[in-house]
């Protein structure tokens, strides 16, 4: 079919004469059937179907083919969107489960196919206490606040009543139920994250749960292996275990919670993960490798992930050509167990291209950390004139 010729022979109408064909939506996708949109006929917005209305849609023979075979005549139909009052959908679905306790995303919404108005949130009833209030979100939908989560694992049943009726007077024909169930007490995240790979070895150890907890059942029964010495800190829904020393680099770890209790309804479960912390190495270095017109008084510098082993760094230190200079832990008052900080006595060479070797066996021996992992790197920069 022409396209353009379509637009101007489809109508549609009603005894009401408030609807109109939305001609700008006509689309179609093989030239042969045609999707259409109804709007309101004294405006672009959109249209919403009377219940209990009747429509007729018409396509008039302005319309024709491709190859200019107009319609012998004109085609008309009629057609009942709606012949009555109905709940079209609701937000959670009927008979979902898992439902999310937290009010935030926990709202019930309800949709018609008809508007409605105020007098409609009287006549939806919750069959379980639930703290909350009803509010017209546009003349189609309705939707349930919730001021207080969810109880955990419970029913909650809405009963819409055959009183209920339209901004028009139409009713229901029946009462419409909804049932949901809400989520069990459960564990929405750990962090390192189950069977975590490359955990940085100077991370912590937290869990978060979907409602508050008893911090004295996570306190009885936390345990980790290989052992980690540590501290609690407790927010109402989650746990962090602050740890005294980093983690072992390029090692498995379970931790395990044998029984969580929550704070209400005597939910409990039992939490373990395991992750696998990162291999011992070097994060940065300074000057950065294959970098040009380095001035001539920087020092050397190497950060790592993990706490080194000062014993191993001399041996494993070179810089060619040779300068002067001292491997110190601490430099303008940054001191920490993962950095290397080499000090020349004296300036660079002009325009020289420097290597800088921590650890490359066998000549010079790995750089080791305090849990016993080795590594080296070796890269190389070139001076400027000043």
């Amino acid at each position: 079919m022409n396209e353009t010729s379509v637009r101007r022979a489809v109508h549609i109408a009603s005894l009401l004469g408030d609807v109109a064909v939305d001609t700008n939506t006509l689309s179609t996708v093989d030239g042969v059937v045609f999707f259409v949109e109804a709007i309101r006929a004294n405006s672009p917005a959109r249209f919403w179907w009377k219940v209990g209305q009747t429509y007729t849609l018409t396509v008039d023979s302005l319309a024709f083919d491709i190859n200019n075979n107009r319609l012998q005549q004109c085609f008309s139909m009629t057609f009942q969107p709606e012949p009555y009052f109905r709940l079209l959908s609701t937000d959670p679905p009927n008979g979902s489960s898992a439902v999310p306790l937290d009010a935030s995303s926990g709202f019930i919404r309800l949709e018609f196919n008809s508007e409605v108005d105020s007098a409609m949130t009287a006549m939806v009833h919750i069959s379980s206490p639930v703290s909350g209030e009803w509010h017209l979100e546009d003349p189609t939908h309705m939707y349930f606040q919730l001021f207080q989560p969810l109880e955990l694992s419970k029913t909650y049943t809405l009963t819409i009543d055959t009183s209920a009726r339209d901004v028009y007077g139409h009713r229901m024909l029946q009462p419409d139920n909804i049932s949901f169930t809400s989520e069990l007490f459960r564990v929405v995240e750990t962090f390192p994250q189950y069977n975590a790979r490359l955990v940085p070895p100077r991370s912590g150890i937290a869990v978060r749960f979907n409602v508050p907890i008893d911090t004295a059942s996570v306190r009885s029964s936390f345990s980790c292996n290989p052992p980690l010495l540590g501290r609690f800190v407790f927010e109402e829904k989650q746990f962090y275990y602050i740890l005294s020393w980093e983690l072992k680099t390029s090692a498995s770890y379970e931790v395990r919670v044998g029984q969580v209790m929550s704070l209400t309804g005597g939910h409990s479960l039992s939490v373990a993960f395991n992750f696998q912390t990162d291999e011992f190495k070097i994060l940065t270095e300074f000057p950065p490798h294959l970098s040009v017109n380095v001035p001539r008084s920087t020092y050397i510098h190497v950060q790592c992930n993990a706490s080194i082993d000062r014993s191993s760094v001399p041996p494993a230190f070179a810089i060619y050509p040779n300068v002067p200079g001292s491997l110190v832990y601490c430099y303008e008052g940054n001191c920490s167990a993962f950095d290397i900080y080499y000090l020349p006595s004296q300036s660079l060479l002009p325009n020289t291209v420097y290597t800088v070797t921590m650890g490359s066996p066998p000549f010079y021996p790995s750089l080791r950390s305090l849990s016993g992992d080795f590594t080296a790197r070796r890269w190389v920069f070139a001076t400027g004139n000043e």
